[in-house]
């Protein structure tokens, strides 16, 4: 399923988008990736604080692991939320 998502084979849009732009991705275009998500494994969208913590998750994925890399760990980050929403799994 992430590698479906983050090869192209996704109905995720935004988080297409996202990988595309890599490290020039704007904020605008990480929000959506990280909203995008949330609706589709959480069926919400983030909080306030959940979607800051979140871009700059992806952000700092963006500059140090790739954008690919970058969308695995996003998807990944939220599947967690999804078993446990009490841990908090990024740092």
């Amino acid at each position: 399923c992430v590698r479906e998502v983050t090869s192209g084979r996704s109905a995720l849009p935004e988080l297409q988008v996202l990988i595309k732009a890599g490290k020039s991705a704007t904020a605008k275009q990480v929000e959506e990736a990280v909203a995008a998500v949330f609706r589709k494994v959480l069926q919400r969208l983030p909080t306030e604080q959940e979607q800051q913590r979140y871009t700059g998750f992806v952000r700092k994925n963006l500059d140090g692991g790739g954008p690919e890399a970058a969308g695995e760990q996003l998807l990944l980050a939220v599947f967690a939320e999804l078993s446990d929403p009490r841990r908090t799994v990024l740092t």
